[in-house]
């Protein structure tokens, strides 16, 4: 079932390799990883998810870019009461 999930990744072009001798040294030294997360549902099928780790990404934009802000719930009540 692992196995499906990743050609399933494989067969929909969701990444395109790059060879390592096409890499800039700068680029070979620095990948971003992929996370993968595992599950196993009550039908006994394995389900997937993958996701970039961007902790690197992170040490080059500002953390008020990265981050989403949460509403109040005044300002959701006031928005929807004008709706």
């Amino acid at each position: 079932m692992v196995s499906a999930a990743l050609q399933q990744v494989k067969s929909r072009q969701v990444f395109e390799p790059d060879h390592c001798d096409e890499l800039m040294k700068k680029e070979r030294l620095a990948p971003h990883k992929l996370l993968m997360f595992l599950k196993e549902k009550h039908t006994c099928h394995i389900k997937g998810r993958e996701c970039a780790d961007g902790h690197k990404q992170r040490l080059f934009v500002q953390e008020e870019d990265t981050s989403l802000p949460t509403v109040a719930l005044e300002s959701l009540f006031i928005s929807a009461t004008c709706a």
